[in-house]
């Protein structure tokens, strides 16, 4: 395999150079208009092959972030709109492809990057939000409370189900054989 020479490339300006409207995204954008973006993107998501294609990538654990920036990098290299509607354009679709993951009861991530948007957060932990909540909205704080339990619920009911006609399923009991208690 011949080795990439890292000199063997175009010199900054050159696109510069050619006859312009040559790319999609060197032409006028094909609209301006934020809703008329955001109607287009969404109807596009609608269509049951993509909305399949997004649910299994949410499902294998992209985020959403992920593929809210791919969908606006794209529109923009497609010549579809500019990088402004690109940037205001992200907020609406996040938010579909939260109802999407919520229709199919996907567990969602957010962030590419959580962890270190965990690490960014500071002075408040979990354990004082929910204390914050418990005082000041009890009402909110029953309802998670309730969701958690039913979660565990089904958890452990799934696991049951995992785990029948396994080995697993029945653990004999060990006997204590010639151990004396002390």
């Amino acid at each position: 395999m011949a080795k990439v020479d890292p000199m063997m490339r175009s010199i900054p300006g050159y696109s510069l150079t050619k006859p312009k409207g040559m790319w999609n995204w060197d032409k006028p954008p094909r609209t301006t208009n934020v809703n008329a973006a955001i109607t287009k993107i969404i109807d596009n998501l609608e269509k049951p092959h993509v909305e399949e294609q997004v649910s299994r990538l949410l499902i294998a654990g992209i985020s959403v972030e992920e593929i809210v920036n791919t969908v606006g990098q794209m529109g923009f290299a497609e010549g579809e709109f500019n990088p402004d509607v690109a940037e205001l354009v992200k907020g609406p679709v996040a938010m579909y492809l939260i109802g999407v993951a919520d229709k199919y009861d996907i567990p969602v991530r957010i962030f590419a990057n959580e962890k270190e948007m965990l690490e960014k957060r500071r002075g408040l932990d979990d354990g004082t939000i929910l204390e914050i909540m418990r005082e000041r909205n009890p009402a909110l704080y029953q309802f998670m409370e309730n969701k958690q339990a039913e979660q565990r619920e089904m958890a452990m009911m799934n696991a049951d189900e995992v785990l029948e006609g396994t080995f697993l399923a029945e653990m004999p009991e060990v006997e204590n054989e010639g151990m004396e208690d002390e």
